[in-house]
């Protein structure tokens, strides 16, 4: 039986991300997204991904406008890095500076902060 989440994002066996709906089959993770064909039109394509990898979509973009995952590294101005965690438990969002966390919307600016990278982030990732 297939149990569908929400949005994320998760890394593919290859290396590489994608965003898309997670499913769980047979004790593995699948993801499926859209690829446009030879004619440009969209099919949809399912892929095995990382379980471990698999990060929540979040109500939240970033300076540029992208969208912000759960376990996304910000810059929350010129001193301030966190990470962007989903708490299950209490069904909002944090953002972890250290052993500190405090509520997403509680004070810092959503939209003005930037995007610098995840916690699965590879050395080979940054090359």
């Amino acid at each position: 039986m297939d149990k569908k989440i929400t949005d994320v994002k998760a890394r593919m066996l290859t290396g590489s991300w994608r965003c898309g709906k997670i499913s769980y089959k047979d004790g593995r993770a699948l993801l499926t997204y859209t690829i446009a064909d030879s004619r440009g039109y969209e099919v949809p394509e399912t892929i095995e991904v990382d379980p471990e990898s698999v990060c929540l979509q979040s109500p939240y973009t970033d300076a540029e406008g992208s969208r912000l995952y759960e376990h996304d590294i910000i810059k929350c101005g010129a001193d301030l890095i966190g990470e962007l965690l989903y708490s299950r438990l209490k069904d909002t969002w944090l953002i972890a500076f250290g052993a500190l966390a405090m509520g997403a919307d509680s004070g810092i600016d959503m939209d003005k902060v930037v995007y610098s990278g995840n916690v699965f982030t590879r050395p080979e990732d940054l090359e």
